[in-house]
């Protein structure tokens, strides 16, 4: 079994990558589908609403009267020109606008079944290459425009087929009906229409629906993933490593700011004396117990130090308290009744020798 490369796209793409393709209208699509479909629903919705069961019959009444109406030119009144006026609008509404109306239902629910509801603001967004010369010239002598190109020769040379085997089939049926009353000959030609116009829809959807299979075929192999961009795609979903230190090194820093900020209004310094330095404060209208309100160790610790020997913060040196209270406590929190006696002691001792900051 041949050794994979990192490289190597050989992973199905994840739905996060779906996704962004979807946002901006890349999706396995055809557009031979959508029209075959719409073609092929139009073509049987003629053929319903037509009356007598003839392919043309939608238009016969109409053609015969077009064609039984000569009026002398000083007969043409008004009258005349509304009512044929009106007649048309009646033929629109009632013969072409079903027709169009199956028409743009059946080529939403094709883009549907495709793709589903797709809104992607960037595809609808202008692209400027798609009018280039150079780059219209690139897509023609492509791969994929090679094979559009042969695929319409072989549309066009089966459905020219399709029509020379129809005509030549019914043409001595079509000749005899040429001496034959107008509705029969109408009736025979409709025949030989809607013979031709069923068996190239059908021809076409079937081409369609090969052509959408093998473009969906295609769109998963473009979207197909190496390690590297399942790696990739990890980093950006749950951020970059290297990013995510620099932000806690800046909330550690100014979480520090403001510690240190608090330590000029403390009561006492607890210290180790040197590896560490527990800042308190107790404030008994406020608080129900003294509060740590800045702690640090080695370099932390004194840089506290002298903050408060700046600030003329008492410094007491007990290193059994200063370790208990710099592992237990968190900052900001108020000291665990297991450490309020001997942290009781050192505060009633300062404030006895110093007495009680006002800060």
């Amino acid at each position: 079994m041949p050794e994979q490369t990192a490289g190597e796209k050989i992973f199905p793409a994840t739905p996060h990558k779906r996704a962004e393709a979807r946002k901006k209208g890349s999706v396995a699509r055809s557009m031979d589908l959508s029209g075959a479909v719409v073609f092929l629903g139009m073509v049987i919705t003629l053929r319903v609403v037509c009356t007598n069961g003839s392919f043309p019959f939608i238009w016969s009444g109409e053609i015969q009267q077009a064609f039984a109406f000569n009026p002398h030119p000083f007969g043409l009144d008004l009258e005349t020109v509304r009512h044929w006026q009106l007649q048309g609008v009646l033929w629109f509404f009632g013969s072409i606008l079903p027709v169009l109306g199956v028409a743009y239902a059946v080529a939403l629910a094709s883009n549907i079944a495709q793709v589903g509801m797709v809104v992607s603001l960037e595809a609808a967004a202008p692209d400027w290459s798609r009018v280039s010369p150079a780059e219209g010239l690139k897509r023609l002598f492509s791969m994929r425009g090679t094979a559009e190109l042969l695929k319409g020769i072989f549309k066009v040379f089966l459905i020219g087929w399709i029509c020379w085997y129809e005509v030549s089939s019914s043409l001595q049926q079509i000749i005899e009906a040429a001496s034959a009353p107008f509705s029969i000959f109408l009736a025979t030609i409709g025949e030989v229409i809607w013979a031709i116009a069923i068996r190239v829809a059908v021809l076409l959807t079937v081409i369609a629906v090969a052509d959408y299979a093998f473009q969906k075929s295609q769109f998963e192999k473009m979207m197909r993933m190496s390690r590297e961009d399942m790696r990739q795609e990890v980093k950006q979903q749950d951020g970059d490593p290297l990013m995510k230190r620099k932000i806690r090194q800046k909330q550690r820093e100014l979480a520090k700011n403001r510690m240190m900020h608090d330590v000029p209004k403390a009561d006492v310094v607890i210290t180790n004396p040197t590896h560490f330095a527990v800042a308190l404060k107790y404030d008994a209208k406020t608080m129900t117990a003294p509060k740590v309100v800045a702690k640090g160790q080695d370099e932390v610790a004194l840089q506290i130090k002298l903050l408060a020997k700046e600030s003329g913060v008492p410094l007491v040196e007990n290193r059994p308290l200063a370790q208990a209270l710099f592992h237990t406590v968190k900052l900001g929190k108020e000291v665990p009744s297991s450490l309020f006696r001997a942290v009781a002691e050192v505060l009633a001792f300062i404030y006895r020798t110093h007495g009680k900051r006002n800060n």
